[in-house]
């Protein structure tokens, strides 16, 4: 890969699936968890995109209270037992 052979690191930004865009959410969470496995074995830095709209990996309930969606932290690789809170 060029960027190792160069010394230059690589960020991968602003990936993600839409929640709500008709997608099964088994097979949003199974490439969620494939690119990021892929760009850490590569070395790649990355970004999901985003914090609380529609890929986020946060929800929110009927009365707009954010909570972790931890299906989709547990497939970027994300520690949730340290979540005590937003």
């Amino acid at each position: 890969m060029w960027a190792k052979q160069n010394n230059v690191p690589l960020q991968f930004n602003e990936f993600g699936v839409f929640k709500d865009g008709g997608v099964n959410p088994a097979d949003r969470l199974a490439y969620l968890y494939d690119l990021r496995v892929i760009m850490q074995e590569q070395g790649i830095h990355w970004t999901a995109w985003d914090w609380a709209a529609g890929f986020g990996m946060v929800t929110k309930d009927a009365q707009q209270v954010p909570s972790l969606d931890a299906g989709t932290a547990q497939a970027l690789g994300l520690n949730t037992a340290l979540n005590g809170g937003l």
